[in-house]
């Protein structure tokens, strides 16, 4: 009698908890990662309007490209893909700050060899 308890407590509680347990670990389900995209999105714009394309193209073309990535992971529906895509946004990100960075030291670069461009021919017009 004590053997038939025991194994109707399994049947009915202790079998299905851990079936229930195991199926939960096995079963993650990923979220798509819009955020991460959206930031990818607005940093490529950022760096276009900061003239990137003329002064660090390279720079500018793998953050598009990690982006466009990105969002064939996510439109796949896979998501299993989704930390992938999640990564690949976070390539493009940190690509197109670079591309940012780069392109804002360049226009630098150039104010501040045309600024010595003119202080000097202003230094000639004062001494004649």
């Amino acid at each position: 009698m004590r053997q038939q308890g025991n194994w109707l407590f399994l049947r009915m509680f202790a079998i299905p908890a851990v079936t229930a347990a195991l199926l939960t670990g096995c079963a993650t389900t990923h979220l798509p990662p819009t955020a991460q995209i959206a930031s990818a999105e607005l940093a490529v714009r950022q760096a276009e309007d900061g003239h990137a394309r003329d002064y660090a193209p390279l720079e500018l073309r793998f953050a598009n490209d990690k982006l466009q990535s990105a969002k064939t992971a996510v439109q796949s529906g896979d998501d299993d893909r989704y930390p992938e895509a999640g990564r690949l946004a976070d390539e493009a990100l940190a690509d197109a700050r670079l591309a940012d960075a780069k392109s804002r030291t360049a226009i630098a670069e150039k104010l501040e060899t045309d600024m010595q461009k003119s202080l000097e021919a202003l230094r000639r017009e004062a001494t004649r």
